[in-house]
């Protein structure tokens, strides 16, 4: 018998068969009146007939208008509640390839073109959230049921698994953080087989009790498939919250009623909770009741997440992206908990990207700084069109620095360093950190720092009232940053009101996201750093 890969399917099939009624979804219900009525529980035997019930559906539509088993279905909803998780299990179920489109993509061009780079033959989308005017979209488009629709007993395949490592299993696509233009990743057997291996080994589920885990957002984001991949492949159960940020009334009744034993949720929301926690007893007892918060998407600024320690509140932080899912945990005993370490079974090189040597001050040595390269030999290594030509590796771009052997702190990304004039790199997020914090609230709106190969960097604002800019905006402002550049290396610090310029309210241009992209801004303003330090930039 040739060998299969698992994938995100395994799980659920496996369990509905072993345990079929322990609980797959705790969902959160409500009347027609719009009033909450607590969480339901969904077995796994009813959320896999829920699978294969829209599988059927799923699959008739799409093979009456010419699609075949292979083909790539495009998905184009919130994926937030459990019937567009149902119906994204059920794309693959069906045999065909989940192309997964987030809701924020709302431009119709934009949708066709992720559709087109997906080599998309179908579309499978929800009235009630996107845009009825699929008239620009030119392959067969079908809307996604509700629970209780009629679907009747139409053929199904048998449930497909690769038996080829090159096989694609999904697609999804990037942020656009970068480029600014969201880019269609397709993910292989092989790549997923070993996603699952290591989320085993990043969630750190009890193998003796089922965990209750809350849901991550959006399926049709990775960084929420993972946690309902993670999950239901070792036999436990999702909680869907009523909103992604959870307020201290939902958590206490989760955990008290419900069981959630563990939360996975973004850096800014937990950094809520651990601000509350401060003067709410409650939250903070209910917090350190949970086996594990685990966060990700940005890092947790190091002042919330020691105070999080000390509390006894047991932290693991998720390092990743699109492209390689989750790399790197931190959360293990010992005296390097707060670090990142490899998922076990990875093949990472760390390649340094500046000679710390030359970068001094005072006698102190500026952090040697590693870029994290995923080898070809490692399972997580992405798909081919994502690699380096030449040694077949993918570079992330991402930046650590090693604090103890095999243990890293994340630097942010290659292209939040900037090289100035000589030679020595400049930590350009924490300049726009600091900017935003100090003065975001009441000055400025958004922050950008430029001068690449400069001797100073410079900082670009938008202010943040509109009308008429204060004539002293500048100095306001570089008045708020000056203890932090006090204590900056020389390279990076901007020690004169002069390298601070006002932009436009809303001039900046900025990604999907919204972070403001820094090529363009220095090119906008090439001119005036030209005159600014009284050279033509190199």
């Amino acid at each position: 018998m040739a060998t299969t890969f698992r994938t995100h399917l395994t799980g659920p099939a496996k369990w509905a068969e072993k345990t079929p009624t322990a609980p797959a979804f705790k969902v959160p219900q409500w009347s027609e009146a719009g009033e909450f009525g607590g969480w339901k529980p969904v077995s796994y035997a009813q959320y896999w007939g829920d699978i294969e019930k829209y599988a059927r559906y799923v699959y008739d539509e799409f093979t009456r208008q010419g699609l075949k088993e292979r083909d790539t279905v495009g998905i184009w909803t919130s994926g937030a509640n459990y019937v567009d998780i149902v119906h994204i299990w059920a794309v693959a179920r069906a045999g065909f390839v989940p192309l997964l489109i987030s809701i924020r993509i709302q431009h119709l061009g934009a949708l066709d073109l992720l559709l087109k780079g997906g080599e998309a033959k179908g579309l499978l989308y929800n009235t009630a959230v996107a845009k009825p005017e699929l008239d620009v979209v030119s392959i067969p488009a079908v809307d996604i049921k509700t629970l209780d629709a009629a679907v009747g007993e139409k053929p199904l395949p048998e449930v497909w698994f690769p038996s080829n490592e090159d096989e694609i299993v999904m697609k999804y696509h990037s942020s656009g953080s970068s480029s600014g233009i969201p880019k269609v990743i397709p993910m292989t057997a092989r790549w997923v087989d070993f996603l699952l291996d290591k989320l085993v080994d990043a969630l750190g589920s009890d193998p003796n009790k089922q965990e209750n885990t809350s849901a991550n957002g959006s399926a049709v984001h990775l960084a929420g498939a993972m946690t309902i991949i993670a999950s239901h492949y070792q036999g436990q159960c999702i909680v869907i919250c009523k909103e992604i940020s959870s307020s201290h009334e939902e958590l206490k009744a989760l955990i008290e009623d419900h069981g959630l034993t563990r939360i996975v949720l973004f850096s800014t929301f937990l950094a809520k909770f651990i601000i509350q926690a401060r003067s709410d007893p409650e939250l903070l007892k209910l917090l350190k009741s949970l086996n594990r918060i685990i966060h990700g998407g940005v890092p947790l600024d190091e002042k919330y997440a020691k105070e999080a320690r000390d509390q006894g509140i047991k932290l693991r932080d998720i390092f990743g992206s699109t492209e390689i899912g989750v790399a790197m945990i931190s959360g293990d005993e010992g005296p390097n908990e707060a670090y990142l370490r490899p998922i076990a079974g990875t093949k990472y090189k760390f390649v340094p990207v500046n000679d710390a040597s030359t970068e001094s001050q005072n006698g102190a040595s500026a952090p040697k700084l590693l870029e994290v390269i995923i080898t070809a030999e490692s399972g997580d290594c992405p798909h081919p069109s994502y690699r380096n030509k030449e040694t077949g590796d993918f570079h992330t771009g991402d930046l650590v620095e090693e604090v103890a052997p095999g243990y890293y702190l994340s630097r942010g990304r290659n292209d939040d360093w900037m090289k100035m004039q000589n030679a020595a790199l400049c930590d350009t997020q924490s300049i726009e950190g600091n900017a935003l914090e100090v003065a975001g609230k009441d000055l400025i709106g958004a922050a950008v720092c430029i001068g690449l190969k400069r001797p100073s960097p410079v900082l670009v604002v938008e202010p943040l009232a509109d009308g008429d800019v204060p004539s002293t905006l500048t100095q306001d402002v570089f008045e708020r940053i000056k203890p932090f550049h006090e204590r900056m290396y020389a390279h990076e610090r901007i020690d004169d009101a002069k390298y601070i310029i006002v932009a436009p309210k809303g001039s900046l241009p900025k990604t999907p996201k919204g972070n403001v992209q820094r090529k363009p801004v220095e090119k906008t303003f090439e001119k005036q750093l030209d005159e600014l330090f009284g050279q033509t930039n190199p």
